[in-house]
């Protein structure tokens, strides 16, 4: 028996990615209770499909923008009306846009990436800290990106966001050492659908296939680190080998990133 089995889970971006995988994997392997945050009511209502006989499983979820901390707000309010005790809480919503060069990044894309990469967590942590404390078993969990461990041309937005992430988590998880368990994910590219908003060509999409690691498996080893609560998981053979050099030589890793992003004249790193 693991201190997971039978908890009662928020996950944020259920619907898809390593959202979805978490849920599927507590629900199927932990027989837990989860409850979701979505913005698109089709894909989690044919996600609880999938789960059949397990779909009981999935209590609840709710639709809105978690970049919004009045939404935030409300969630807290209903789980307190309703009655609902929430023993872990997951972040996994994510958004990463079009690799460009900073001054071709329009300020509106710089505020999304902040506030759905970073600023969602710090609503969701300030709002349901009140209500995850009362849990025997008090967690949360921040899922951040091998590109808070190491940067390259072209992601400035959203290094800067899952850096950002990765430090709030960990300094939260002394400031609560002992009450709470903060755990930080760092995974590295994962087939998911954060690619939505890029304008991929089949050559660079089969490229981004075969160097990433599938949701299931990246969500596999991370529940593995969870279950031994440990603080920062760098979960993926690229996110290790990043976070390895980089802590090395951290300027020269970047320039070697960033060079082979532009001798393989893909399309999406044009603009680096």
């Amino acid at each position: 028996m693991s201190w997971l089995n039978g908890k009662t889970i928020l996950i944020s971006g259920i619907s898809s990615g390593i959202g979805k995988a978490f849920a599927q994997k507590f629900i199927k392997d932990y027989d837990c209770t989860v409850y979701g945050i979505a913005r698109n009511q089709e894909k989690i209502l044919k996600f609880k499909e999938e789960l059949g006989e397990k779909a009981a499983n999935l209590k609840e979820f709710f639709l809105f923008d978690v970049s919004v901390e009045s939404n935030w707000q409300n969630l807290a309010q209903v789980l307190i009306n309703k009655n609902i005790s929430i023993d872990i809480v997951i972040n996994c919503a994510g958004f990463l846009p079009p690799f460009k060069k900073f001054e071709n990044v329009s300020g509106d894309t710089m505020k999304r990436v902040l506030d759905v990469d970073f600023f969602s967590c710090v609503y969701s942590v300030k709002h349901l800290l009140p209500l995850v404390k009362k849990s025997e078993t008090p967690a949360i969990i921040n899922v951040s990106s091998s590109a808070a461990l190491a940067t390259f041309a072209g992601i400035s937005g959203y290094s800067a966001a899952k850096a950002a992430l990765k430090q709030f988590t960990l300094s939260l998880a002394e400031e609560y050492r002992g009450e709470i368990y903060f755990g930080c994910i760092c995974p590295g590219f994962t087939e998911t659908n954060i690619f939505t908003d890029h304008d991929i060509i089949d050559k660079e999409r089969k490229f981004i296939s075969k160097i990433s690691s599938s949701c299931d498996k990246i969500v596999g080893k991370s529940i593995k680190r969870i279950k031994k609560k440990k603080t920062l998981s760098v979960i993926g053979y690229d996110a290790k080998l990043m976070n390895f050099f980089y802590k090395l030589m951290p300027i020269t890793t970047a320039k070697i990133i960033t060079s082979i992003l532009r001798k393989s004249k893909f399309e999406m790193f044009g603009d680096i």
